[in-house]
């Protein structure tokens, strides 16, 4: 569904747009002015901004008219062109590489300024495996297909086209369960499913740790999940979470159940079926010892249902249980597909403590090679220089 506000904009300082209870001038306001000065003044300079992404052998390129260096408007298209730099780094690809084709050599040098200056920016885009890097790219290097995109099967997690574990492992036997586990800043969601499709328990927690010295779940202290020091602490959520849902979709004295897959829905930056970066549901641990358990959280929470399962004979874990990690943004994404008439496709968001989004065909196949986090977008500039310190910006990017 598409939100209106009943008065979305209003016009300021005379073609401006102003997003309302905000001093702020959305960016398509600003391309829309530019492109007027442009063709006024008989053209401006066309950027494009390239950004790589492994496992994509198409970079994803988008093009931003600006003013040319001598223009009117040239502060505020270099403006217009950093904040689209940020919004494809960032919220669409999620990379920490991107080359600029630009006419002028001081177009990439202000560029290349604007990020030196943000070390918010810089350091959030650091998540994606290396320090940030802005290079100059030529025309050569601008792929045939702008704003390209690759879609991928719905049980996949690589923008490839094989099939994954997860879709080549599916049962539809009413004895097979599948677990489903959503966690966000707020709280932990788990259904199970059987091979039919057919629901057997929902449960949900809020994060929480043990009140006793020994460690035992049954008392339990609630908190705010970003006071959670070891990456033991959320795991043991989650696993207990997906245990508590798992017990009740087989009450006592069931007949044998078997577990052939978990899948994982994270409020966090997912590229490619990983978690990048720390996750701020986990803001309190250490990023680095957290590494080796983040880099296959999916795999740890089945390990965690596993190992607990041992000795309750009527549910069993499949040795070759298949796991698969996505954005929220996309698992909403997943569930809604079915909902969608033939032919067509959807934008599906998650809106919990951030925003996520996802894109899926009618059939399943969802937009893969990127991360969709939203909240992340650039949305508009100051509408002065002096309403700058007005304007809301996501925590991560507050430099930008």
């Amino acid at each position: 569904s598409v939100w209106r506000a009943r008065r979305p904009l209003r016009e300021v300082r005379g073609t401006r747009a102003m997003a309302e209870g905000f001093p702020l001038q959305p960016l398509s306001s600003v391309a829309a002015e530019i492109a007027a000065a442009n063709a006024a003044e008989g053209g401006g300079e066309r950027v494009v901004l390239i950004a790589g992404r492994p496992g994509v052998p198409t970079p994803y390129a988008l093009p931003v008219e600006i003013p040319r260096p001598d223009a009117a408007l040239r502060e505020r298209g270099l403006q217009l062109l950093f904040a689209r730099a940020v919004t494809t780094a960032a919220a669409i690809v999620g990379t920490a590489e991107l080359g600029v084709v630009a006419e002028h050599d001081e177009t990439f040098e202000w560029l290349k300024d604007a990020f030196a200056q943000q070390k918010y920016v810089a350091e959030h885009l650091a998540q994606y495996g290396q320090p940030f890097k802005l290079s100059r790219s030529s025309p050569e290097d601008v792929p045939s297909e702008l704003r390209f995109m690759p879609f991928v099967s719905g049980g996949d997690d690589q923008p490839t086209g094989e099939a994954s574990p997860a879709k080549r492992s599916c049962s539809t036997s009413a004895s097979t369960l599948y677990i489903g586990v959503d966690y966000g800043r707020s709280d932990v969601k788990c259904a199970v499913i059987n091979g039919l499709g057919q629901e057997l328990a929902t449960y949900v927690t809020r994060w929480w740790r043990p009140k006793g010295a020994d460690g035992a779940p049954e008392e339990r202290e609630y908190l705010d999940p970003a006071v959670l020091s070891t990456i033991d602490e959320p795991l043991r959520v989650l696993g207990e979470a997906a245990l508590e849902a798992v017990r009740l979709a087989a009450p006592q004295g069931a007949s044998e159940l078997r577990i052939q897959g978990l899948g994982l829905s994270a409020a966090g930056c997912v590229r490619d079926g990983r978690l990048c970066g720390l996750p701020p549901a986990f803001g309190g641990v250490d990023a680095a010892a957290a590494a080796p358990v983040l880099s296959r959280l999916e795999s740890a929470v089945l390990e965690y249902v596993t190992e607990r399962l041992g000795d309750e004979g009527a549910v069993l874990v499949d040795p070759k249980a298949a796991t698969l990690l996505v954005n929220d943004g996309d698992a909403s994404a997943m569930w809604g597909a079915q909902h969608l008439d033939e032919a067509s496709m959807g934008l599906f968001l998650s809106c919990g403590t951030g925003l996520a989004g996802g894109i899926v065909r009618a059939g399943g196949a969802r937009c893969g090679g990127g991360v969709l986090e939203l909240g992340k977008l650039v949305m508009g500039l100051p509408a002065s220089p002096a309403d700058a310190a007005a304007v809301p910006v996501h925590d991560t990017l507050r430099g930008a």
